[in-house]
């Protein structure tokens, strides 16, 4: 645990040889905890180390099949931020778990509106995703690729009092 506090503190200073180093030791001592290939495939995939970030997934894909969507997932990400969409997708449709964001990026990605809709559905559904994003950004956004600059526009402006009753429940915040 205390290498991998000391590589979540030197990933949030920059301190990315630090990080790297932290999370291989905490690797080394304990290979059987996940989280730890977690983060260190986080720390790759932030320093855009794409196949590093797809090995340490591979790994850990490998030593714990039972947490493999999640490391799917992260791969899917990898292949995304690469532009690879098929590889993209055949990662996120391996994975069991469901990621309606992902989903919703990648088929924006691809043009394919529909299935962005289908996406925009999901994500309006899940209770933890849409508390803090409006569904109606998304539904905004796939309505002004599409050309609907009207249903795009209504949309944004929903969007907007959904992120101004946000603003407003939060107490810390004094221009409010």
């Amino acid at each position: 645990d205390a290498f991998v506090l000391a590589g979540r503190i030197d990933r949030r200073l920059n301190r990315w040889a630090d990080c790297i180093r932290h999370y291989n030791r905490a690797i080394q001592l304990d290979p059987r905890e996940f989280r730890n290939y977690y983060e260190q495939n986080i720390t790759y995939y932030i320093l855009r180390r794409y196949g590093e970030a797809d090995e340490i997934a591979d790994r850990a894909i490998a030593a714990f099949p039972e947490a493999a969507d999640t490391f799917l997932l992260a791969k899917s990400e990898t292949a995304l931020a690469q532009g690879d969409t098929a590889r993209a997708r055949k990662a996120m449709e391996t994975s069991s778990t469901p990621s309606a964001y992902l989903l919703y990026r990648l088929s924006m990605c691809e043009r394919n509106y529909a299935e962005a809709k289908r996406a925009c559905a999901l994500i309006a559904q899940d209770k933890e995703l849409n508390t803090v994003y409006s569904p109606s950004f998304f539904e905004a956004e796939v309505a002004r690729l599409e050309g609907d600059w009207q249903k795009g526009r209504a949309a944004y402006l929903q969007a907007r009092q959904f992120n101004e009753s946000l603003l407003r429940e939060d107490r810390d915040i004094p221009e409010i």
